[in-house]
Formats: C-alpha cells, sequence, structure tokens
C-alpha cells in the first residue's frame, strides 16, 4: 500500500529558490538582487551589497561563499 501522504506532498509545488547577488539594500527590508541570469528582483531580507545569497520564495534566507568562476573552450 502506497503512502497516500507522500504522494500528496509530491504533488505540491515546490519553492523557488536560487542563487543572486544583492544589489541594493532598501529602507523597507527588502533588496534589489540580480540572478545569475543578469535578470533583477526585489525579494525580502537584507544582507551586503555585492555578496551572494539563497534567495528562496522571493526571501533570503543563507549567505553563499563568493568563489571564482572561470569559462573556458575546449576545442
Amino acid at each position: 500500500m502506497a503512502n497516500l501522504w507522500k504522494q500528496f506532498i509530491d504533488i505540491l509545488p515546490k519553492p523557488k529558490q536560487f542563487i543572486a547577488k544583492i544589489i541594493t539594500v532598501n529602507s523597507d527590508n527588502t533588496c534589489v538582487v540580480e540572478l545569475l541570469s543578469g535578470d533583477r528582483l526585489t525579494v525580502k531580507g537584507t544582507g551586503e551589497v555585492g555578496s551572494m545569497y539563497l534567495v528562496k520564495d522571493n526571501i533570503i534566507t543563507t549567505a553563499m561563499p563568493t568563489l571564482v568562476v572561470y569559462n573556458e573552450t575546449i576545442n
């Protein structure tokens, strides 16, 4: 017999989460963030300008480490 609660939880929408860099901190406890794609959003929460954060359901949740990104083309 299948677990009905697990099946129900599986059909619920999953929260949207992404990594973004804070561009501007507003006085009303919101920030303008830039996604890795270049799009900008206004989200709830605050942090340091220029730092990367995990944003879940439009709320800043966790500070992310700043890592160096290398792009290389292999022929």
